[in-house]
């Protein structure tokens, strides 16, 4: 699992970067027996990311962000 998350979290970073965005909180987890055949990998990300386009001005005086939460999940491949 330390190996996955190592990944997971790599590739969560390298995402936000290319969007100017700090990297969001991870959290993997495993829906069964982790790994194993038929067993389910499941992410949650969450983070704040500020609304583009308001000026500096304003963001200062009151600061415009949304926050995100997704969450996904992939099989695991083999017999199960």
């Amino acid at each position: 699992m330390a190996a996955a998350s190592a990944r997971a979290e790599a590739t969560v970073a390298v995402t936000a970067e290319d969007f100017g965005l700090e990297a969001p909180a991870l959290v993997l987890d495993c829906d069964g027996e982790c790994f194993a055949p038929g067993s389910d990998v499941v992410a949650e990300v969450a983070g704040t990311v500020n609304l583009p386009g308001i000026p500096s001005l304003i963001a200062e005086v009151a600061p415009l962000a949304i926050d995100l939460h997704a969450r996904g999940a992939s099989p695991v491949d083999g017999d199960g």
